[in-house]
């Protein structure tokens, strides 16, 4: 958990953006167990602590090596990734957060675009 809370996230196209250790809960969450799990006052006080200490990290710099305009995949992290990791200001994550403004525009192929789309 600790290097996880201490890693900065990355751009896919997964769907599974989000806090890290959601790929630790997921399966976990759909079932009446897990469902029962995350309702326990004791399991959220300490989650509450997790999620104030990767609050933290966000907060520090840190967290900003995948905040850069690079368009090549990364590999900073150990293991092995089916989706290819990008960083947030790359190609791929503005195209795909452009696309998802649903102004009925499509951008794929056009970063160019997308970027300035998504500034707006």
């Amino acid at each position: 958990l600790n290097g996880i809370l201490s890693m900065p996230s990355s751009f896919n196209d997964s769907g599974a953006v989000g806090f890290p250790i959601n790929a630790l809960f997921d399966w976990a969450m759909g079932t009446p167990s897990g469902h029962k799990f995350f309702l326990d006052p004791g399991v959220n006080s300490h989650l509450m602590s997790v999620l104030n200490v990767w609050g933290a990290f966000l907060k520090s710099s840190d967290s900003l090596t995948t905040v850069i305009v690079d368009s090549q995949p990364i590999s900073i992290y150990a293991g092995t990734f089916t989706n290819p990791q990008y960083n947030w200001l790359s190609d791929q994550a503005m195209v795909a957060m452009a696309n998802s403004l649903n102004d009925g525009t499509n951008y794929n192929g056009k970063p160019v675009e997308a970027r300035q789309a998504f500034i707006k």
